[in-house]
């Protein structure tokens, strides 16, 4: 009763797994999700923009419809977005598929 909400998406955690810290993992996302107006890409732009991290340039840019995005960035290509599209693709996640929420 009395429960105030911005209604828009923001970032409050940053799951890392490996050698990588929570701001490269947010440079490279932002970067991705520069493009895009989907609510959640521009609650990953601004927190970066919060913080201070510059986004870089992205190509070949491909959103997957309800799933993410694919991109070139600085030559390699990325994939960014749900667990559903991480399985499809065979992409592992280790560790991080225990603290996704269900």
């Amino acid at each position: 009763t009395g429960t105030i909400t911005l209604g828009a998406p923001k970032v409050t955690d940053i799951l890392v797994a490996g050698e990588q810290d929570e701001n490269t993992i947010l440079k490279l996302a932002a970067t991705l999700e520069s493009g895009s107006e989907h609510p959640l890409a521009l609650a990953i732009v601004e927190s970066a923009q919060e913080k201070g991290i510059e986004t870089g340039k992205v190509s070949n840019f491909n959103a997957i419809a309800g799933h993410g995005v694919q991109a070139e960035v600085d030559g390699k290509t990325l994939l960014f977005g749900n667990e559903k599209l991480m399985r499809e693709r065979n992409i592992e996640l280790g560790d991080l598929s225990a603290a996704l929420p269900r």
